[in-house]
């Protein structure tokens, strides 16, 4: 069996692992519903880009997508409109932390939950940008 794209080969051993992983950490505790589907997720996952990896037809397709000066440049302004939407986001952020901090005199939860606001919103903005870019 030859691998044909090692980039897709490595993510789906790696998901592959990572569902193994939380399999194995489920069976002390319970199964949750949450952990099912991520377990399945990262099955799912995990097979279709090995499958992907192993196959010569669906490998070159693959090359092609990724070196497409089309996908490049949809890479680039989604990645750019995201990097400054988020630096104005993190300035407003820690700002709206250091005040938190200063009038409810919990220092460490306001910055915490900042950083985790802005991973998520981080996200959605990349989404967002790569579909807008998309057209």
């Amino acid at each position: 069996m030859k691998v044909y794209h090692r980039k897709n080969f490595i993510i789906g051993i790696s998901f592959l692992m990572l569902a193994t992983v939380l399999a194995l950490l489920s069976i002390p505790d319970e199964f949750t519903a949450k952990r099912i589907v991520l377990i399945a997720l990262g099955l799912i996952f995990g097979i279709a880009l090995l499958a992907r990896s192993l196959s010569s037809k669906l490998s070159r397709k693959d090359y092609i997508t990724e070196n497409d000066e089309r996908e490049i440049q949809i890479r680039l302004r989604a990645g750019n409109r995201t990097y400054r939407i988020l630096y104005w986001t993190c300035v407003i952020g820690t700002a709206v932390s250091a005040l938190a901090a200063g009038i409810f005199g919990m220092v460490f939860a306001p910055v915490f939950i900042t950083f985790g606001a802005l991973f998520v919103f981080m996200v959605i903005v990349e989404i967002a940008a790569t579909i807008y870019y998309d057209r």
